[in-house]
């Protein structure tokens, strides 16, 4: 009798994607003496410890500076790069345990949605081409009508009138949503937007990321939206997490994280923060330096050499745990919360 092998847990409760001390190295290439004399290798470690936990229906934010790891955690997470160390679980299942039929339900059901809508198409593809690729990668049945589904979900209507186009066709706002529909063809459960309206003009970026918010919620997805835009993440995404050199050093409720930030890095992002007013004061920043060199990290806080309040405690390396309020949900990895706040 042949075995069947277990398909996911689709009636697990818990987050749809969590994440435990995950890690994602990369080894810096190094001189031929260095290696003759039996150098150690260096990483850079663009993923270095964070936790997570994402639920259906929520939309977590991932903010910080070009560099920091936040686009190499979204390819880590939906297993375009595999991770150095750590633990990622989907639906509760281990990924690095799941079977080969579960890691097959996995690829179906976790999608990304990319920055440059100019670079992720393929040329020589038609809007239908593209949108049944994967379709038929996973032998999806009913294909065609999926596809007309997923273009309407996109607000490519009438999809008629976009299933021929090719890439050169299309605005920029027009070739987002065929990767959006794209994403939605598999009727994913989690997907990862990585700055997808950077590219855009600021005319249709608010209707792009509307129907992103709205997919969310319609169709109880879970969803990692990455930026360096705060005010985009605030418009977004029900809790934030902000990133610095691989680490996640403050994570919250997003309305307020904004509101009453805890980490110096964060309180800096959110004054970088242009506010349409030509009254309003800008304030200085408040970062000094640049930042350290990833491979060469300070000794205990990564940020200590840029922050202003730094002290002589900062020489020990702060977790996420150093501040929390009562209900655990606003946490940042900050000896100085105080100082910060008092400012």
């Amino acid at each position: 009798m042949a075995i069947t092998e277990q398909s996911l847990n689709w009636d697990y409760d818990g987050p749809i994607m969590e994440v435990t001390g995950l890690e994602k190295h990369f080894p810096q290439s190094t001189g031929i003496i260095h290696q003759l004399i039996g150098g150690e290798t260096s990483h850079v470690k663009a993923v270095d410890g964070v936790d997570m936990a994402i639920e259906s229906g929520e939309t977590m934010g991932l903010v910080g500076e070009s560099g920091c790891g936040k686009s190499t955690l979204g390819e880590v997470l939906i297993g375009l790069q595999e991770p150095t160390g750590g633990s990622i679980k989907f639906l509760g299942t281990e990924l690095d345990s799941m079977s080969d039929s579960q890691r097959k339900e996995f690829r179906r059901n976790v999608q990304m949605i990319f920055q440059d809508p100019y670079e992720s198409l393929n040329p020589r593809f038609s809007v239908e081409q593209w949108i049944r690729e994967p379709l038929e990668v996973h032998d999806m049945d009913n294909q065609d009508e999926r596809i007309y589904e997923a273009l309407e979900r996109a607000e490519l209507t009438p999809p008629e009138n976009y299933i021929g186009e090719h890439p050169h066709e299309l605005s920029g706002g027009e070739r987002q949503r065929v990767s959006i529909a794209r994403a939605l063809v598999l009727e994913p459960k989690f997907i990862v937007a990585d700055e997808p309206v950077s590219m855009l003009d600021v005319s249709v970026r608010a209707s792009i990321l509307n129907l992103l918010r709205d997919l969310v919620d319609d169709l109880d997805m879970g969803a990692l939206y990455i930026s360096h835009d705060l005010s985009l993440i605030r418009q977004m995404c029900d809790r934030t997490s902000v990133m610095y050199l691989g680490k996640v050093v403050e994570r919250g409720p997003t309305e307020q994280l904004i509101k009453g930030p805890k980490h110096p890095y964060a309180r800096a992002l959110l004054d970088a923060v242009p506010v349409p007013n030509p009254d309003h004061n800008i304030s200085e920043p408040q970062l000094e330096g640049e930042p350290p060199d990833p491979v060469e990290l300070p000794e205990g806080c990564n940020f200590r050499p840029r922050c202003p309040f730094a002290a002589e405690e900062c020489f020990e390396e702060p977790g996420l745990d150093a501040f929390q309020t009562a209900d655990g949900e606003h946490a940042a990895a900050c000896w100085r919360v105080e100082t910060v706040d008092n400012m």
